[in-house]
């Protein structure tokens, strides 16, 4: 040990080994660093003092402190919507269900052509454009997917596009459709 500390660096290192302030760890300390033996007295002296007056620290029940944590988080997400019970989570048409199957698979890059072209590989025939719309519209309204205009500065060419990701509502649902459908489960194999 080095005996140029500073007082502050005397201190951080006192309160990182001694759990109380006893008179044999300031003796200890006042030894090892006694051109700081009136500071370290004045130290724990304070220290003491401080202990009388707050007592011991209290015992900390850091479950009980996650479990409330999570509660109130779950809570706030109940408020807003953004949990859907599982009981309310509602069966989706088969058109439906192909469509969000596609945006999940085409991971925000798609948009309703692409997403006509995904369902129609996935059918094994030519999906019509004007049913992926309804779909589209049909699947934002109940929240399961939103849409995105496409950025004017990156893709002026494409400023009328509108790319659909999946919300967390429409993930329940795909996963229930998942469960239900062995055709989508073989599109969703890393799905969950």
């Amino acid at each position: 040990m080095t005996r140029n500390e500073s007082f502050d660096d005397v201190l951080n290192m006192l309160l990182l080994e001694e759990p109380a302030p006893t008179d044999e760890a300031l003796a200890r300390w006042s030894e090892r660093y006694p051109q700081y033996r009136e500071n370290l007295a004045e130290f724990f002296a304070a220290w003491a003092m401080q202990e009388t007056e707050t007592g011991p620290e209290p015992d900390t029940d850091e479950d009980r402190i996650v479990q409330q944590s999570v509660n109130h988080a779950m809570e706030i997400l109940r408020r807003q919507g953004r949990l859907t019970p599982a009981e309310a989570v509602e069966s989706l048409k088969p058109n439906d269900q192909l469509v969000l199957t596609a945006v999940w698979v085409l991971g925000g890059r798609g948009y309703a052509v692409t997403i006509a072209e995904k369902v129609s590989e996935m059918q094994g025939k030519r999906a019509l454009l004007g049913s992926i719309h309804i779909s589209l519209d049909r699947l934002e309204r109940r929240a399961l997917v939103l849409s995105r205009k496409a950025d004017p500065v990156s893709e002026p060419e494409h400023e009328h596009r509108r790319y659909f990701t999946v919300t967390m509502a429409g993930a329940r649902a795909l996963a229930h459709a998942k469960q239900t459908s062995a055709e989508l489960a073989r599109f969703l194999p890393d799905f969950a």
